[in-house]
C-alpha cells in the first residue's frame, strides 16, 4: 500500500559531507572527486534502476556537456567555506502500486516541475532495491546559474513555506499519477494530528537496515520502528476508531464499496505477527463507521463506511425529493414548435426515440436522465432539447467531468459548459447563482462520483433549477467512489437513445449494441468473423503489423497502458519520418520529457489552459516550428482538429503539457468520433467498459491488434477483455433499501444482511403467490368458456412475474458463483429453463385478438418504452394497488415484442402481425 514520505536535508561540508562522495553512492558509480584527489567507487551497490540529470530551461552552455562527475565537482570547487552548504538533498516514496516505468515518470514529472522549473539543476536516481520500498533521492544545487559557473546562493529555495508546498505536492502528483493508472490508493501529506488521527507515523527505513535484519541483526531503526508499531497497536486496540478514520480516508477516495481485501492490507501495515493482526481486524470492524453490507457478485463480504451510506442514499432523497418539486411547464405545443424551427435550421429530423428523449427532458421534474448509446446522436437531442429551453428563455449550464467533453458539449449541442469542478467552484464563490429558471445538464454523466453528484444536486435542489443527467453508465466508470448514474437511473427512470448512427456497416452497428449490453465476446467475435481481428505472435510484431495498416489521416490509435501509449506515439510517428511525410523535428521538453517535434507532427494537449483555449485530451496538427540554433524549439503553432479555423500559439517554456497524439489511452477518446480506429489490446487491465468505448469511436472500421504472449488463445483474449467493470454503489445492498423506506437500521447493522434478503425474499414470493393465485382464479373462470380468453391484464401480470422471477435467479446465480458453485449452477438451469417459458408465453400472447388493437395504438402513436414507466418492479408495484394502466401494457407489449423479434417468431404463420408495423418497428 502507498505510504507517503517527503525528506528534506543539506549536504554540508561541515558535517564532515562531500558533494561527489554523496552523488557517487546514490547513483552506485565511481567518480573521481579532484578536491581530495580520490575515486569514490559504489558501482558494487545493488537497487539502482534509473539515474538521470535535469537541467532548467536555457541553461549555460557549459552545462551542455554536464555529468554527474563534473558537477559535483563544479558544485566543490565553488564552495570555499569549511562548513559550506553543497547541495540539498529531496528524498521520496514511490507508490508501490506503480511500475518501473510508472514510478519514473512520475518522479520526472515532480522533479522537472517543482525543482528544475525553479532553475535548479537535479541529479535525481531511482532506488528499487526492495519492491516494497522504491524511492528517489534528488540531489539538487544551491546557486543561480550563470554563463560563467555558479553565481549566489538564492536564499528563496531555503524557505520553510516551499517545503510545505513541496510535501503537499508531491501528495498531488502522486495521486494523480495512482488514478491515471486505476489504483484506488491515496496518499495524505498532513501529518496525522493534522488529519486528527492520534497515531504515530513510522520512520523511513532503509535499505541496510533490512538486510540487517535478514541476517539476524538488530539495528536502532528497526527497534524504533517495532516500537512506533506496537504503541500504534496499543491504541488502535483500545480505540480502534483510530485506524478506522485513517483507512476510510484513503478507501473513499476511490470506492464506497470495498472487501475484506482492503481492510486487511491496511492493518498489515500495524500488525507484525497473526495475534496482533486477527486481534486489529475483530476491532476495525466493530468500528461504528463500518458498515457490513453483504456479500457481492463476486462472492467476497463486501462492506462501505458511515459517511459513503450517507452520502449515497442522501443523493436518493434529494432527486426523490427533486421528482416532486416541479419544475417550469412547458406545453406540448411550444415543445413541438421549438423542435420545428430547431430542425429547420439544422436540416436534419429528430428519430422517434431522440423525439421522446426531449420529451422526457421536458417534463416538470425537476431531475431526468437520458441513457444515449455510444453513437447514437446524443448530442443532436440536446442541441434540440436546448432550443426547447432557451425558446422559454430559460439559463441552460453545461457540465461535464473533463474539460474536452464539456468543450464537446459547447459545440455539439450549443449549450455553454464547463468542468464539474469549475461549474462547482462558480456556485460556490458565487460567481454563478442559480435559479428556478435555470437547467444544468451533466454530460457523461456515468463516469461522475458519488461526491461530485451530490454537490451537484445539492445546489440545483436547493435553488429550484432543473437537472438533466445524460450518459451511459456501460461506458467508462467514475476514478472517485460510487456508480451513482446507474443508481440514479434504476431509482428515477430514464429515456433511452439506442438507436445507432455512428458506425457505417450494419454489422458494426450490431457489435456495438452487444459492447453496450455487456455482450463483449459476441463483439469480438463479428469483428474476428469479418477480418478486423490481428493475433500476433508477440507484442511488437502486434504493434509492427498495428503500423503497417495505419494510415495518419482520419484515424486514432488507442491502447489502455500508457507505456503502449508511448511506444506507439514513437513507433507511428518513425513510420511518418520513413514515408517523408515529416522531417526529425527540433527537441523540446514535455511533459513526458524531451520529445521532438516537426511541421504536420499530430499532438495531444494533457491540461486545459482558458489563455490558450486547449483543453486536456484536444487533438491538434503543428502547422509551423520556429526554433533556436542549437536546435531547440522556442514555439510552435498548430491547429485543433476540432476547430481547424483558430490557430494558437504554444510557448513551451509557458505550457508544456503535450505528447505525441498518434495514440492515446482509450480514457483520452471518450466522448470522440473517428473515421477510423486502431485499437492495441496490450495487458490484462482491459475490460467491458473500456473495450466498449474503444470499438465504438469509429465511423468506417476498426481494427484491433492482440499477442500471444498477453492471450494465450482468442478464447483468452475475449475472457479477457470480458471482465466486469462496475463499481457497487452502497445502493445495491439490502441496508440501503432499508434505509430508504424509513426502516430503523441501527439494531440492523451488526446483522448479518442474509437476514435482510430472506425478509425481503418471502415479502416477493407473498407478491407472486397472490398473481398466481388471481392467474389461478381466472384460469378457472374462463374453463367455463373456453372460447373466452383470460383478460388481457392478467395474462401481462403472468409476463412480468417471470420478468422478476428472471431477475431474482439472476441475481442469486451470481452472488453465489464463488461461494456455492453447485447451487449457483441450480439457479442458473432455473434461469434458462424460465427462458424458455416465457419464449413461449410471448408466443401465445402474440396469438390473442386483443392484442392487435394495443399493436395498432401503439403504431400510431410513439411506443412507450418499460424504462419510462420505471421497469417490471414499477408495473408490479402497481398491480398490487389496481394501478395498472394502458401505459403499462403498451411498456409491456413493446417489450414483448422485442422478444418475439429475438427469436424469430414473428414470422411463423400463425402470427397475425402487420407488415406495416413490422416496418415502423425497423425505423425505430
Amino acid at each position: 500500500m502507498a505510504i507517503y514520505h517527503l525528506s528534506a536535508k543539506i549536504i554540508s561540508r561541515g558535517k564532515g559531507r562531500n558533494a561527489v562522495a554523496a552523488a557517487a553512492y546514490r547513483r552506485a558509480e565511481k567518480l573521481f572527486d579532484e578536491r581530495y584527489n580520490r575515486t569514490w567507487n559504489y558501482e558494487n551497490k545493488l537497487g539502482v534502476v534509473h539515474s538521470e540529470i535535469s537541467l532548467p530551461e536555457n541553461s549555460p552552455t557549459w552545462t551542455n556537456d554536464i555529468n554527474a562527475e563534473k558537477l559535483w565537482n563544479l558544485v566543490e570547487k565553488s564552495e570555499k567555506r569549511i562548513d559550506s552548504q553543497l547541495a540539498r538533498e529531496i528524498e521520496f516514496s514511490l507508490p508501490v502500486e506503480l511500475n518501473q516505468e510508472q514510478g519514473i515518470k512520475l518522479a520526472r514529472n515532480f522533479i522537472q516541475e517543482q525543482f528544475v522549473a525553479r532553475e535548479m539543476i537535479a541529479d535525481w536516481n531511482v532506488h528499487w532495491d526492495n519492491p516494497e520500498n522504491p524511492h528517489v533521492h534528488v540531489l539538487l544545487t544551491m546557486r543561480e546559474l550563470t554563463e560563467s559557473g555558479f553565481g549566489q546562493k538564492v536564499v528563496d529555495w531555503n524557505h520553510k513555506s516551499l517545503l510545505f508546498s513541496w510535501r503537499s505536492k508531491w501528495a498531488e502528483y502522486a495521486n494523480l499519477h495512482l488514478k491515471l493508472h486505476q489504483h484506488q490508493t491515496r496518499i495524505d501529506h498532513r501529518s496525522y494530528k493534522d488529519q486528527g488521527i492520534d497515531l504515530t507515523p513510522t520512520v523511513h527505513r532503509g535499505r541496510v537496515s533490512e538486510e540487517m535484519q535478514h541476517r539476524g541483526i538488530s539495528t536502532d531503526r528497526k527497534n524504533e520502528i517495532d516500537e512506533i508499531k506496537a504503541a500504534n497497536l496499543k491504541r488502535i486496540l483500545e480505540n480502534p476508531e483510530l485506524l478506522a478514520k485513517k483507512i476510510f480516508q484513503s478507501i473513499e477516495n476511490h470506492e464506497s464499496v470495498f472487501s475484506n481485501q482492503e481492510l486487511s492490507k491496511a492493518v498489515l501495515t500495524y500488525a507484525s505477527n497473526k495475534t496482533e493482526f486477527d486481534s486489529a481486524m475483530e476491532s476495525l470492524k466493530t468500528s461504528k463507521d463500518l458498515i457490513y453490507l453483504g456479500t457481492g457478485e463476486d462472492g467476497r463480504e463486501k462492506y462501505t463506511t458511515r459517511r459513503m451510506f450517507d452520502l449515497e442514499n442522501n443523493i436518493q432523497k434529494i432527486a426523490d425529493k427533486m421528482q416532486k418539486q416541479p419544475h417550469i411547464k412547458i406545453s406540448e405545443h411550444e415543445i413541438q414548435k421549438a423542435l420545428e424551427k430547431y430542425q429547420i435550421k439544422i436540416g436534419a429530423r429528430l428519430t422517434d426515440e431522440q423525439r421522446t428523449a426531449v420529451n422526457h427532458v421536458m417534463s416538470q421534474d425537476s431531475i431526468s436522465c437520458v441513457v444515449g448509446r455510444a453513437g447514437t446522436g446524443k448530442s443532436f437531442s440536446l442541441g434540440a432539447a436546448n432550443a426547447v429551453w432557451k425558446s422559454k428563455r430559460l439559463k441552460v449550464y453545461g457540465i461535464a467531468l473533463m474539460g474536452v467533453a464539456a468543450s464537446g458539449l459547447s459545440k455539439s449541442a450549443d449549450i455553454e459548459s464547463s468542468t464539474i469542478e469549475s461549474f462547482r467552484f462558480s456556485v460556490e464563490q458565487g460567481i454563478i447563482k442559480l435559479s428556478p429558471r435555470d437547467v444544468i445538464v451533466m454530460d457523461e454523466a456515468g463516469m461522475t462520483d458519488s461526491i461530485a453528484m451530490e454537490a451537484v444536486l445539492n445546489a440545483v435542489y436547493q435553488s429550484k433549477a432543473k437537472l438533466v443527467l445524460v450518459g451511459d453508465h456501460a461506458q467508462l466508470q467514475p476514478v472517485g467512489p460510487g456508480a451513482t448514474f446507474r443508481a440514479l437511473i434504476e431509482r428515477i427512470g430514464f429515456a433511452e437513445i439506442q438507436t445507432l448512427f455512428r458506425q457505417e456497416s450494419e454489422w458494426q452497428r450490431e457489435a456495438t449494441k452487444e459492447f453496450s449490453k455487456g455482450l463483449t465476446r459476441a463483439g469480438i467475435e463479428k469483428y474476428q468473423k469479418h477480418g478486423f481481428v490481428h493475433f500476433e505472435k508477440s507484442e511488437n510484431d502486434a504493434m509492427q503489423k498495428l503500423a503497417e495498416h495505419w494510415n495518419v489521416k482520419n484515424s486514432i490509435v488507442l491502447a489502455h497502458r500508457n507505456k503502449d501509449v508511448n511506444e506507439l506515439n514513437h513507433l507511428l510517428r518513425q513510420k511518418r519520418i520513413d514515408q517523408q511525410e515529416i522531417s526529425e523535428g527540433h527537441a523540446v521538453n514535455s511533459r513526458n520529457g524531451e520529445i521532438n517535434l516537426s511541421q504536420g507532427d499530430k499532438i495531444l494537449f494533457l491540461k486545459n489552459d482558458k489563455r490558450l483555449g486547449v483543453k486536456n485530451g484536444n487533438f491538434a496538427e503543428i502547422t509551423h516550428v520556429r526554433f533556436s540554433e542549437t536546435g531547440k524549439v522556442l514555439n510552435f503553432t498548430a491547429t485543433l482538429d476540432n476547430d481547424k479555423s483558430r490557430e494558437i500559439t504554444i510557448d513551451p517554456q509557458a505550457y508544456h503539457h503535450f505528447s505525441y497524439g498518434y495514440a492515446a489511452t482509450v480514457h483520452k477518446s471518450q466522448g470522440a468520433t473517428i473515421n477510423n480506429t486502431f485499437v492495441y489490446l496490450g495487458g490484462r487491465g482491459w475490460n467491458k467498459s473500456l473495450t466498449y468505448v474503444a470499438m465504438s469511436r469509429h465511423k468506417e472500421n476498426c481494427h484491433v491488434y492482440a499477442d500471444q504472449n498477453t492471450h494465450k488463445t482468442i478464447e483468452s483474449l475475449k475472457n479477457n477483455v470480458n471482465r466486469k467493470a462496475h463499481k457497487d454503489s452502497v445502493l445495491d445492498y439490502p441496508l440501503a433499501f432499508c434505509d430508504r423506506r424509513r426502516i430503523n437500521t441501527e439494531n440492523l447493522l451488526q446483522k448479518l444482511p442474509e437476514y435482510i434478503v430472506e425478509k425481503f425474499s418471502k415479502i416477493r414470493e407473498n407478491i407472486r403467490t397472490r398473481f398466481l393465485q388471481i392467474e389461478t382464479s381466472s384460469q378457472i373462470k374462463t374453463e367455463f368458456n373456453s372460447a373466452q380468453p383470460a383478460p388481457l391484464t392478467t395474462v401481462l401480470k403472468k409476463y412480468v412475474n417471470y420478468e422478476l422471477e428472471q431477475e431474482k435467479l439472476i441475481r442469486l446465480a451470481g452472488t453465489l458463483k464463488f461461494k456455492d458453485p453447485a447451487q449457483s449452477k441450480i439457479y442458473f438451469e432455473e434461469y434458462i429453463e424460465n427462458k424458455i417459458v416465457i419464449n413461449n408465453l410471448t408466443q401465445e400472447i402474440a396469438k390473442r385478438p386483443d392484442i392487435q388493437d394495443n399493436i395498432q395504438a401503439i403504431k400510431n402513436n410513439a411506443p412507450v418504452k418499460l424504462q419510462e414507466v420505471g421497469g417490471f418492479s414499477a408495473i408490479n408495484e402497481r398491480f398490487s394497488k389496481n394501478q395498472f394502466d394502458i401505459r403499462d401494457a403498451q411498456a409491456l407489449i413493446t417489450e414483448i415484442r422485442g422478444k418475439i423479434t429475438e427469436h424469430n417468431v414473428a414470422q411463423t404463420p400463425r402470427l397475425a402481425i402487420s407488415n406495416s408495423y413490422q416496418k415502423h418497428r425497423t425505423n425505430l
